[in-house]
């Protein structure tokens, strides 16, 4: 059985020079911020737009109602290929200037996907290397999602990945369905178009920088094992040579939690209370029982 659905549908939304704000939408409809600058702009004389990447347009129908939520909200888009994220707000120049924020947005199965295949290792990397800008990840009905068959990642898989991604800087947002991500978008819109409106202009506004800032982004050499270490370190009693040889013999949090799908729990906390860190003892069961642990219930 799913899990209930939200009577009102909470969300994080950036209203406030990237800061994050609670928002929560009335029994009316509306979304009630924590603070009224964004409702407050006036953003007739200023024209922003959500520039979408390609490939999200390509998705066909379901991207097309996307567009439609979006448009009902008052936000104008058009399509480009982006060589990060999947959308962001861009004010027309020439020169092209657009609003300090990226956005990638993933369905909990996207997320999925992207975990089993490695792929989202390589689009943080990519995130994190936008100067100036806050990258921002939104995933949409996490609360909903079940894997559909035993190779794909628990809930908690995604969850740890979650964590994971909060570590390296970027921010996360989870929202209920697709309405809950156009309210993001619109928030995010109408507070940048808001600031570029009361200064005049995009060009006059401090935090807008050049669309061409975000070309020629270099592909990571092998940020997997780095980035599983990193959270593996967050266990107590793991160190840095204890968690590189985890990711070593068993693998990241991605292997260890495909692991315990496949082999059980049992299994995978002795192949890692085996693992000797250089030429050290055994890691033994009680730390390998915490980092199986932070894997497979990171909320726990």
């Amino acid at each position: 059985m799913a899990p209930p659905r939200p009577s009102r549908s909470i969300i994080s939304t950036l209203v406030s020079d990237g800061a994050l704000h609670k928002a929560q939408r009335a029994d009316d409809g509306q979304l009630v911020y924590s603070t009224d600058a964004v409702q407050a702009a006036d953003t007739h004389d200023v024209r922003l737009v959500a520039r979408v990447d390609v490939r999200e347009r390509a998705k066909g129908s379901t991207h097309s109602a996307f567009d439609a939520l979006l448009t009902a909200r008052g936000v104008p888009t058009e399509s480009a290929g982006l060589p990060v994220g999947d959308v962001v707000f861009v004010a027309p120049g020439p020169p092209d200037l657009m609003a300090p924020m990226i956005v990638e947005r993933k369905t909990a199965g996207d997320l999925a996907n992207s975990l089993a295949s490695g792929h989202i290792h390589e689009q943080r990397h990519r995130l994190t290397q936008v100067q100036g800008a806050t990258s921002v990840l939104v995933v949409e009905g996490l609360h909903e999602y079940a894997p559909r068959h035993p190779a794909q990642p628990t809930r908690a898989a995604l969850e740890t990945a979650l964590a994971e991604t909060r570590l390296l800087g970027l921010t996360v947002v989870q929202t209920v369905d697709q309405e809950g991500t156009a309210d993001v978008y619109q928030a995010i819109y109408v507070h940048w178009a808001g600031r570029a409106a009361s200064a005049g202009g995009a060009g006059q506004v401090d935090g807008f920088i050049p669309v061409a800032s975000i070309t020629g982004l270099t592909p990571s050499a092998a940020p997997r094992a780095a980035l599983a270490q990193r959270m593996l370190m967050q266990t107590p009693g793991v160190s840095a040579a204890g968690a590189g040889a985890i990711v070593a013999a068993v693998g990241g949090v991605g292997e260890i939690s495909r692991l315990v799908a496949r082999d059980g729990r049992a299994a995978v906390e002795a192949a890692i209370a085996d693992v000797r860190p250089g030429a050290g003892r055994r890691l033994g069961g009680t730390v390998a029982r915490r980092v199986v642990s932070a894997v497979v219930d990171p909320m726990g």
